[in-house]
């Protein structure tokens, strides 16, 4: 089982002022704030107090590994997951990185669900068989049968536990009937 998809994640530094300036003059609007500093007089003295904040300087991009996954919350077909290994590109600007991720950014959650094809498609690039995928669709909706069960079962085991609960108090109850009885002959 080889994987050639890979999923995207990144790591950022950058100071926040430079990253502002630079949205700024590219005419975009950032939802980050400036750090402030704060200046206040206290009997002749200035005293500075800066504001802690993040700052960002570059991206490095990771590419993880598309695997077959096993997690059944899926409406149909094949659970994907991401594997541990990946491959990591070189750092870049974080600016370069925004102007080249607008062009594909997701801008709704939406978007970002993969239908039963596109499921399909990318476990079938990443070199599973079909039986492999045919497998895992199966164990994904043995699964989904499994917690509905659970969950519709969830009010009668309530009663269970009750009836199980009140079989042994009345076991206690006779026994300790049984222990006086036996005392008092």
């Amino acid at each position: 089982m080889g994987s050639n998809m890979k999923l995207q994640s990144m790591v950022i530094t950058q100071s926040q002022d430079q990253m502002l300036k630079q949205v700024e003059e590219a005419g975009m609007q950032s939802i980050l704030k400036r750090d402030g500093v704060r200046n206040h007089e206290y009997e002749g003295y200035r005293i500075s107090k800066q504001r802690n904040g993040v700052s960002f300087d570059t991206v490095t991009v990771r590419q993880y590994e598309m695997l077959l996954g096993d997690h059944p919350q899926v409406s149909t077909g094949p659970p994907v997951s991401i594997g541990w290994n990946y491959e990591q590109q070189q750092p870049e600007s974080i600016d370069d990185f925004e102007t080249r991720r607008c062009l594909y950014r997701k801008k709704q959650l939406n978007h970002m669900v993969m239908n039963y094809y596109k499921r399909t498609a990318i476990i079938e690039r990443a070199g599973f068989t079909a039986i492999e995928i045919k497998a895992a669709s199966c164990e994904a909706d043995r699964i989904k049968r499994q917690r509905y069960v659970t969950r519709r079962m969830l009010p009668l085991w309530k009663i269970e536990d009750v009836i199980e609960s009140t079989g042994r108090k009345a076991k206690r109850a006779v026994s300790r009937n049984q222990a006086v009885q036996i005392g008092t002959t």
